[in-house]
């Protein structure tokens, strides 16, 4: 964080932020959908389809999160 403070006015906040500095992959949420299914296998049709036993299936899936950004802000005061 830097602060300027020009005259005749009250101060200027510059802020930057570097989020996932190193690039991790990482996963912070998921999903899972199970549901029976005797008569039709979607595993060749659905990436996400796993069988779990018998007729009995799930869908699961993930909320990958961004690889290494920046945020900036700037922040006015008078």
């Amino acid at each position: 964080r830097y602060v300027w403070q020009p005259k005749n006015m009250g101060e200027v906040a510059f802020t930057l932020a570097v989020r996932n500095l190193f690039d991790n992959l990482y996963v912070t949420n998921g999903w899972v959908y199970r549901y029976i299914s005797a008569g039709y296998d979607a595993r060749p049709d659905d990436p996400y389809a796993r069988l779990e036993h018998g007729n009995q299936y799930n869908l699961t899936g993930y909320y990958p999160q961004a690889p290494r950004n920046l945020l900036a802000g700037i922040s006015i005061k008078f």
